[in-house]
């Protein structure tokens, strides 16, 4: 809490953790980092709620499994914090802690570890695809889970965690349904959600809310997985032809994003992706990304 720096209640406030965080073996740490003096005449204090750790790493090491980990020869860590106060609310907090952290790190160079860290080319992909819907200001998500669809599926969990507050996902069973929820929110918002499904009869049902978002003039955004192209008209299990399986007449775009390869760099499918974003809210209609 705020006033064990420098509030109006410091007692009540150090009672308050020694109470709820000391039984939780929560490790506080260093409340802030007071940096300044105090003098005769004068006083001068800066106290931080964003720092850095810098550590400088001599050597490798050996790991409980006997497995030498390699490390880098130093490491940045940047924390930050927020004050705490009356009618606060923990999704409010972390995105203000985000967005203290954002301001940190922007100094340094975009780094391609993240996507280089990936699995399987698909989960990096995803996460760089809904990234950029997410930049692009989707940030209303409808799930249809599926097998197909799960690094999509992974990919936007993970950004409902870095965007706490802001990015939103709710898993709905039934396609046809999560299609109706996403048209409402657009309806009410002025902005495309997003609909995610799996492939094949999935991609059908969602067929009543896309005729219904082309004939209002809501814009809405269709995601669907499907089979790679090899794997396509040969009677795969749970397929269908998803190619502009929507008719023209309805849907205001469609792309049909190829897989990922060593050949088509990661650009191609962020640039579907907010070009996708772009029309269904400049042409107000349903766009289909399969």
């Amino acid at each position: 809490p705020t006033p064990a720096v420098c509030g109006d209640s410091p007692i009540d406030a150090l009672d308050f953790i020694r109470q709820f965080e000391t039984k939780a073996s929560f490790d506080r740490g260093y409340y802030t980092g007071p940096i300044g003096y105090i003098g005769t005449d004068s006083t001068d204090i800066f106290v931080a709620i964003r720092s850095a750790l810098i550590t400088n790493y001599n050597n490798d090491f050996v790991d409980e499994k006997n497995v030498v980990v390699k490390r880098p020869q130093s490491k940045v860590s940047i924390f930050a914090g927020a004050g705490i106060v009356k009618g606060s609310t923990v999704q409010g907090e972390w995105t203000e802690t985000s967005h203290k952290l954002g301001v940190m790190s922007s100094i340094f160079p975009p780094s391609p570890v993240t996507l280089q860290i990936a699995s399987i080319p698909n989960v990096a992909w995803s996460t760089a695809f809904i990234e950029e819907l997410v930049r692009c200001g989707v940030t209303q998500f409808y799930i249809c889970p599926g097998s197909r669809n799960t690094p999509l599926t992974a990919a936007i969990y993970k950004s409902t965690r870095s965007n706490t507050g802001v990015v939103r996902a709710i898993s709905v069973h039934d396609e046809r349904g999560a299609g109706f929820r996403a048209l409402g929110y657009s309806r009410q918002n002025g902005r495309p959600a997003a609909i995610v499904t799996s492939s094949g009869t999935a991609v059908a049902n969602l067929y009543p809310s896309v005729v219904e978002s082309s004939s209002d003039g809501v814009p809405l955004l269709v995601i669907t997985a499907d089979r790679p192209y090899e794997n396509r008209d040969n009677g795969s299990n749970q397929s269908v032809d998803q190619v502009k399986i929507f008719s023209s007449t309805y849907v205001r775009w469609f792309r049909d994003i190829p897989p990922p390869s060593d050949d088509v760099p990661v650009s191609l499918a962020l640039s579907d992706a907010n070009h996708a974003v772009t029309l269904a809210n400049q042409l107000a209609g349903p766009v289909h990304l399969n």
